[in-house]
């Protein structure tokens, strides 16, 4: 799904007719686009166990309540 719509971005360019010099430009733009997206594209990182992860949470929930209740109080 990345790769397509690398390609579409790169070859929204072309619009009407065009010469063919631009249009291989474009043409090689989008491949190298594609090439660029596989490489340093989405990565999954692994998962986190269930107990890691409602910890993590409850902690960011905290933090933010506590942010919110101090931004309260200023005046």
């Amino acid at each position: 799904m990345n790769e397509r719509r690398t390609v579409t971005q790169t070859l929204a360019q072309l619009n009407g007719p065009v010469e063919d010099d631009f249009a291989s430009d474009v043409e090689l733009k989008a491949k190298v686009a594609v090439e660029v997206s596989r490489k340093y594209g989405f990565k999954k990182s692994p998962d986190l166990p269930l107990g890691e992860f409602l910890e993590r949470r409850k902690k960011r929930k905290q933090s933010a309540a506590l942010r919110k209740a101090g931004a309260n109080k200023q005046p």
